[in-house]
């Protein structure tokens, strides 16, 4: 209590209030004697604001009301979530049932967010009792001895968000200890109830039992329908049905967006789909949600916009704890679900680590600790020259294409996305089951005693700015909804692009940048849980002075995609880092360089060879330029390009520049370097459709001793190179052999890989197409229909992969007499060839000459001859 609130005694006889102001949180109540009053035959009952007919029932949580504040009984409950989850509302109509089921119960309601309005409203509760007091501490006490005497009392404490005013968390030797909290006066007894509404859920286990506080949370997506019509005041029309259910999962069916979004709705008779585009457009999102809008239910003064109401919090939380508010500012610029813990300790530690500003940078050492000196030891130049820039593995993106020749029985048609490049410290390594590398998920940390940060996640939970659930693995995870992540973002200008934002944001890229793992198979769960959170931080990319480590993370996880082989999400990734490096590096910049690079072997992946051809001539060019002819980087890009060509049938142009950089790469890198061993397995693929498969096979039986030597016998290449030779093995009619090799492939890369990847599942159709040469045209079917359901979902219906995968079926069909079902596939394979790859490329004249022979066959049968 604040020292002019300090008085002793009971309040004596009958006055009223005579006058009230407030000044600076402190109430000076002026009273002047009355004449006595006749006692009141009815309970007394002072309310703030009129019942709201239009209240929207929520069963669950009025059905738990009732059980835990029954009529008979005197009890405490509480309500608490965030603001605008309609707390108020539901204490506003409980009360009035109460009155409605209760005739001779005494309702008041007080609003206890300041020392200020606690005391404004029992002065209102004063007068209209009949009460008086020489000073404001007797008129509390009086106040509260007037509700305890009635026979029976409901009194609603709404917005009791500070609880620290009613003696919560206030330590013995703070300032607030030394004078009275103001729980002293919240009235107590066997004939009255309590119900208190407060945005933090330490309420429950202080000022009510642990199990006496009811969580509001969104409301039912019928619930929130119903208040969407209820506040636009008009009923949903059919077509609109859509927009409305895509709006209230937006907003999170929350009651106050929902409610503020309907009333603009209806004010400005605006379409819901209209309303919604504006929503989902970020520059306009936040003017809508910044919106404030009469209510006559609500107090007048108190803003009633979205990202207003969650700032009070945040201020509020901010004035107890600027580690929590620190920890929820990082955090908002990640993805709002599923955070790992480990990136929520991190989080926390830098948030500790930096306890009274973000103008320094921490990032964290190998032992976890966090040094804010070593903000500028990370350089953004990362050489690009021989095997020392991590991230080179998609320079060289030896895409292997093993086109077959035009015979039925020993053809093996296959398309190879890019391979993992061989030779640098960040490429996939040999894989075993038993790798120490993995990184560690434990929850049990040293970190986790910090006193600190752990109150600081408690006050986050407790306000309901954090939800943490346990996955069925055991490991913990954190949420937080997404208007209350905009909000955050809104409390400290990201829309200004102010100093606070830039801090918050760099401090945010530096712990993802750290957290992100080394690139190798053990790791790829730890990269698939960051992911999410890089693209949303990738935003941070528009804040100035953030481009380069913004881009530079974006390789990491470019690099992650590529490992996966998921080229669409890559796309994206990969285009938004080239634009960044050409923007603030330069066309000429080697980084800017890679970019293009890694964009190009994207390119390919999804079947885009002329977009891919183009990228890489211009690479070349411009490495030629910058490093010179013999570079490594150069023949690298060389290999890119005679990729692009022998993708589009360009057989010759292929192998002419395939040659040279092999011999090249001889002289500069030696005849066991990685890359020099990946140059002639590429070489030999190139022969192989040239129908040289002799000449294949010694040039890919030496490149695979060699990389199992070089590389060892689990490594990417080396599995790769397997697989080429059973394709040889194949086209030399040498089946059995070729099975052999292509089910231990196949066994490899399910288990290093995973089995839903695009190259394990290239390696499905590659052993279909041999129990089709075999005659096991069932077995063959049936292999081949799986695989090309998945290159459908993952490369899509117009890859060249996948078009060539449904070649294979149409034989498969046309074998076992299904010559309808065949013919029509087979020409719709013709007609997608010639659309991506063009009527001249290999794979569209073997299509053609399939269906031309096709036609003839049953001409004949239709007309056998004399």
């Amino acid at each position: 209590m604040d020292p002019q609130m300090a008085f002793n005694g009971p309040l004596r006889g009958q006055s009223v209030v005579a006058g009230m102001s407030v000044s600076g949180g402190t109430a000076n109540v002026h009273f002047h004697h009355a004449a006595n009053n006749p006692p009141q035959t009815a309970p007394l009952r002072v309310l703030p604001f009129s019942r709201n007919e239009d209240v929207v029932v929520r069963p669950g949580i009025f059905s738990q009301l009732a059980q835990l504040l029954p009529v008979s009984e005197a009890r405490h409950a509480a309500l608490c979530g965030l603001g605008g989850s309609g707390k108020t509302q539901v204490a506003l109509e409980f009360a009035y049932r109460r009155a409605d089921d209760d005739s001779s119960c005494a309702i008041f309601w007080v609003h206890a967010d300041t020392e200020a309005t606690f005391t404004q409203d029992y002065a209102l509760i004063a007068r209209k009792a009949g009460l008086s007091a020489p000073n404001s501490e007797e008129l509390l006490t009086a106040v509260c001895h007037f509700i305890e005497t009635q026979p029976r009392w409901l009194l609603v404490l709404d917005n009791a968000d500070n609880l620290r005013l009613f003696g919560v968390g206030v330590t013995p030797s703070s300032e607030q200890a030394s004078s009275k909290s103001l729980n002293s006066y919240v009235p107590k007894g066997p004939t009255g109830s309590i119900l208190w509404t407060s945005r933090d859920g330490r309420i429950a286990g202080s000022l009510v039992g642990p199990m006496r506080a009811i969580q509001i949370t969104s409301m039912l997506p019928l619930e929130a329908q119903t208040l969407l019509v209820t506040a636009r005041g008009s009923n949903l029309k059919d077509d609109e049905l859509d927009d409305a259910v895509a709006l209230l999962s937006e907003l999170h069916y929350i009651p106050l967006p929902v409610s503020q979004a309907a009333s603009y709705i209806r004010r400005t008779a605006m379409p819901i789909k209209k309303y919604l585009s504006r929503l989902r457009d970020g520059k306009k999102r936040w003017a809508l949600l910044k919106k404030t809008d009469f209510d006559r239910h609500r107090r007048e003064g108190v803003s009633n916009s979205i990202l207003e109401t969650w700032n009070i919090t945040i201020e509020l939380l901010n004035e107890e704890d600027k580690t929590a508010v620190k920890i929820l500012h990082i955090l908002a610029y990640f993805d709002n679900q599923n955070i790992p813990r480990k990136m929520i300790k991190a989080v926390a530690a830098a948030a500790v680590a930096t306890a009274d500003t973000f103008s320094e940078v921490a990032c964290e050492d190998n032992d976890g600790s966090w040094d804010v000196s070593c903000a500028e030891s990370e350089s953004d130049e990362d050489p690009e020259g021989d095997d020392q820039d991590a991230g080179d593995g998609d320079d060289i993106p030896h895409v292997t294409t093993n086109d077959s020749d035009k015979g039925e029985e020993d053809a093996k048609d296959t398309i190879d996305a890019p391979s993992y490049a061989a030779g640098h410290s960040d490429n996939i390594e040999e894989v075993t089951t038993d790798s120490d590398n993995t990184t560690d998920d434990s929850d049990e940390d040293t970190s986790d005693s910090d006193d600190s940060t752990e109150d600081a996640l408690t006050r986050l939970r407790e306000f309901s700015f954090l939800h943490m659930t346990t996955r069925p693995d055991g490991k913990q995870v954190y949420d937080m909804h997404k208007l209350v992540q905009e909000a955050t973002l809104y409390s400290h200008g990201v829309e200004k692009n102010s100093s606070s934002n830039a801090s918050h944001s760099q401090m945010a890229i530096r712990i993802l940048t750290n957290l992100f793992p080394e690139r190798k198979r053990e790791t790829w769960e730890d990269c698939e849980t960051l992911i999410p959170h890089v693209m949303r931080l990738s935003r941070c990319a528009k804040i100035p002075g953030q481009e380069l480590p913004i881009s530079n993370l974006l390789g990491r996880a470019s690099d992650y995609l590529y490992d996966r082989g998921r080229w669409s999400e890559r796309e994206v990734v990969d285009e938004l880092v080239y634009s960044l490096r050409l923007m603030t590096l330069g066309q000429r910049h080697l980084k800017t360089i890679k970019s293009m690079t890694q964009l190009g072997v994207t390119y390919h992946g999804q079947g885009r060879y002329r977009e891919s051809e183009r990228i890489s001539a211009e690479v070349l060019k411009l490495h030629q330029e910058v490093l010179g002819p013999r570079h490594p980087q150069t023949l690298r890009s060389m290999a890119e390009l005679a990729t692009t060509y022998h993708s589009q049938g360009r057989l010759e142009e292929s192998e002419n520049i395939k040659t040279e950089v092999l011999e090249l790469q001889r002289e500069v890198l030696g005849r066991r370097h990685p890359e020099t061993i990946n140059s002639m397995a590429q070489l030999a693929i190139t022969y192989h459709n040239q129908g040289r498969y002799e000449e294949s096979e010694n040039i890919t039986t030496e490149a695979l001793e060699l990389s199992r030597e070089v590389l060892g016998p689990r490594h990417p290449e080396t599995i790769k190179n397997m697989a080429e030779l059973a394709t040889t093995y194949h086209n030399q009619g040498r089946y059995e052999e070729s099975e052999n090799i292509t089910t231990e492939v196949l066994e490899l890369r399910q288990e290093i890989l995973g089995p839903r990847h695009p190259e394990t599942i290239k390696i499905m159709a590659d052993l279909a197409i041999t129990f089709y040469a075999q005659g096991r045209y069932k077995e063959s079917e049936n292999i081949t229909t799986e695989a090309l359901g998945l290159l459908r979902e993952f490369l899509g219906a117009r890859h060249p992969r996948t078009i060539n995968t449904m070649f294979w079926l149409a034989r498969c069909w046309n074998r076992q007499g299904r010559d309808e079902e065949a013919m029509a596939l087979m020409n719709d394979c013709y007609r997608l060839h010639c659309d991506v790859l063009g009527p001249e490329h290999p794979y569209s004249k073997e299509v053609k000459d399939d269906v031309d022979s096709w036609v003839l066959a049953r001409r004949e049968a239709e007309h056998p001859s004399g």
